[in-house]
């Protein structure tokens, strides 16, 4: 290509390595000020749900209690393990197009997949609903923001409609929103609420400092089936499920920068190029 007709790169969201070096001191201090504050438990094990501070920022932040947090080694681990806990060879609808590793990992589990048309506000609702009524499906993926591959952003009203839909015909609402705080326009986005039903919440919290600490996960209601299903206590709505034996540490690291409220700065920084760190 010319070099000087612009172009958009298609590659995956891994950032420049110029980008992560700005961030090293910040790493390098919140790790220490972490390990400072809360000692060995940094270091240990810890609890099967996660480490506890990181899990209240992350309830906070989308309005739910801490027990209903589990963290995680990132959004695409936990979209997994949600696949995992279905039945063998459920019918999940996803977007026509979509994230191509959730339709991987479907796939590998033996689930079925129907893609849904989308349209310039979100899903097609009434393809969306006969395939609801129709197709016995466990569960809908969709991608609600500025993230989805295609470039669609659902309106608020399109993606009130599919909670509905799914509600009323018991589907798992599935919402992967891991980009959901990096947007570069000057906008945010309207945050989705989550009750006893759902929906779920996949999220991906580490996005928004570094990808090599490896946290997400999603949220449910704890009045959904899923609840049972998983066979996780009833008051469960996020499931950052842990390995245990895998980047503990990294998963640790990311409270100091919250705990201090400079997340909010940081995600600045990364939308304007300021400063920020």
């Amino acid at each position: 290509m010319n070099d000087k007709i612009a172009s958009v790169s298609f590659l995956r969201g891994v950032p420049a390595d110029e980008a992560m070096e700005r961030l090293v001191p910040m790493a390098a201090n919140g790790y220490a000020e972490v390990i400072d504050r809360h000692g060995a438990a940094v270091l240990q094990y810890g609890h099967f749900l996660g480490f506890g501070p990181l899990r209240e920022i992350l309830a906070a932040s989308h309005g739910v209690a801490p027990g209903r947090v589990v963290a995680g080694n990132g959004g695409m681990e936990m979209i997994s393990l949600f696949f995992k806990a279905l039945p063998l060879k459920s019918t999940i609808l996803i977007e026509e197009a979509t994230y191509d590793r959730v339709i991987t990992d479907a796939l590998r589990y033996g689930h079925r997949l129907i893609g849904v048309p989308l349209g310039t506000e979100g899903l097609d609702l009434e393809r969306f609903e006969a395939l609801a009524a129709g197709s016995k499906a466990a569960a809908f993926y969709g991608i609600p923001f500025h993230h989805n591959p295609t470039g669609i952003t659902y309106t608020e009203e399109n993606r009130l409609a599919v909670e509905g839909i799914c509600r009323a015909r018991g589907l798992f609402c599935i919402w992967d929103i891991c980009y959901e705080a990096l947007r570069y326009d000057g906008t945010a986005n309207l945050p989705i609420a989550v009750d006893a039903w759902g929906p779920v919440l996949m999220s991906s919290f580490t996005k928004t400092i570094s990808p090599g600490t490896k946290h997400g996960g999603p949220q449910y209601g704890s009045g959904h089936p899923f609840s049972r299903r998983c066979r996780c206590p009833g008051d469960r709505r996020i499931l950052h499920r842990p390995d245990p034996g895998r980047n503990r540490r990294g998963r640790r690291g990311p409270v100091h920068r919250p705990e201090q409220g400079g997340r909010g700065g940081h995600c600045g920084c990364l939308a304007g190029g300021g400063p920020g760190l």
